[in-house]
């Protein structure tokens, strides 16, 4: 079955299946998964234009016995430099024959878009636990490059956004109340209108204006009414923002209580208290109040996802994920699309032979030089 034709109609794993063929593994179902990536251009046919890694110049492709058949071949060199067609794709160090092949890649795909455990990928691609965990944190390394590389900062005119800062595995507070030492520090926001967020691990040490306020200065529309917590280090947030409202964990004013007023228009129908009912004393004014309780319950969310399987050092990894799902496929619906987005976002982080690929961290985010940042540069 041609691939285009295949993802014009339904898509769900039945039917994916069903085009990839059986048995599972099989030169055929493997060919068939190979033709798919190929379309989403993940894997490159020969058709598919490159330029030399050194010479810039345009690559031909010949024949050869390595994998798919043909490689690439650069004719300004006097040894012909020849080129794997898999350099640079995510695909590079991977053996596409005995337990891993192209259909059970897709199949793999599909199952981490629809947020399937482990323990599923294990027991219907029937595939040793390394090679399922090595395979769910390599789709995981391309969602957070995709979640940074295309963050906007939150927020905007109408707009608030609520920041908080929360542990990670140890509680804020002790029973004596002091704070505890070995921790991990989150510090992040939601958009009360577009519901997207951000998240970063911070030294301890950086709940401080000075040090807190670049971060959210870079993460968060400067238009924005900003809403924190009490804390010391959120104090100058009015200097960069357009307003800012702290209250100590809760909702202030608290409910059953007159709200603050604010000018018609101030803020986005999401932004303000839609439960009050009585009008207020002029018909310029709604009611709105401070809170933190969005950003609470994403924080609830994220340990949702980090509680079982988590390994501290890949904490970076598992908050671009994260910020992925919410930010990125959030917006998006139905199961197909979802799957098509992936594969387009695995081409653009591994783009293939003669382009840089994106980096992974927040931190590269300023001065990122992959081949969409710096076209002319790869």
């Amino acid at each position: 079955m041609d691939p285009a034709v295949f993802m014009g109609g339904e898509f769900n794993p039945y039917t994916l299946g069903y085009y990839l063929g059986y048995p599972p593994s099989s030169p055929e179902a493997a060919k068939q998964g190979r033709k798919l990536l190929e379309l989403y251009g993940v894997l490159p046919s020969r058709d598919t234009v490159a330029n030399c890694p050194s010479c810039r110049s345009l690559l031909h492709t010949v024949r050869d016995s390595e994998r798919f058949g043909w490689r690439y071949c650069c004719e300004n060199h006097v040894k012909r430099l020849r080129f794997s067609p898999l350099l640079n794709t995510f695909l590079s160090k991977v053996r596409l024959r005995g337990e891993m092949t192209t259909d059970k890649v897709l199949k793999l795909i599909q199952m981490w878009c629809d947020r399937q455990p482990l323990i599923k990928v294990l027991q219907y691609l029937h595939l040793s636990a390394e090679s399922a965990v090595y395979w769910y944190g390599h789709c995981r390394e391309i969602a957070c490059a995709i979640a940074w590389h295309d963050y906007i900062p939150i927020g905007g005119d109408k707009d608030v956004v609520e920041v908080h800062d929360s542990l990670l595995f140890k509680k804020q507070l002790n029973v004596r109340g002091r704070k505890t030492y070995k921790h991990i520090r989150l510090v992040g926001g939601i958009s009360r209108v577009t519901k997207k967020r951000f998240a970063l691990v911070v030294p301890s040490d950086i709940m401080s204006s000075d040090k807190l306020l670049p971060i959210l200065h870079q993460c968060i529309d400067d238009k924005s009414y900003v809403c924190t917590s009490n804390s010391p280090a959120y104090e100058e947030c009015e200097k960069i923002f357009n307003g800012h409202g702290w209250t100590d964990d809760f909702v202030y004013p608290p409910k059953g209580q007159s709200p603050m007023w604010m000018p018609t228009g101030r803020f986005s129908r999401e932004c303000l208290d839609l439960k009050w009912s009585r009008p207020p004393s002029t018909p310029e004014l709604q009611p709105f109040r401070i809170s933190v309780q969005n950003m609470k319950r994403a924080w609830r969310d994220l340990k949702s996802l980090t509680k079982s399987s988590f390994v501290e050092e890949h904490l970076d990894a598992y908050l671009g994920e994260w910020l992925y799902r919410k930010n990125v496929l959030g917006e998006i619906e139905g199961e197909k699309e979802k799957f098509e987005r992936f594969l387009r976002d695995r081409r653009r982080v591994y783009p293939g032979v003669g382009k840089k690929a994106m980096r992974v961290r927040y931190e590269d985010i300023m001065d990122c030089d992959c081949h969409e940042c710096q076209p002319n540069g790869n």
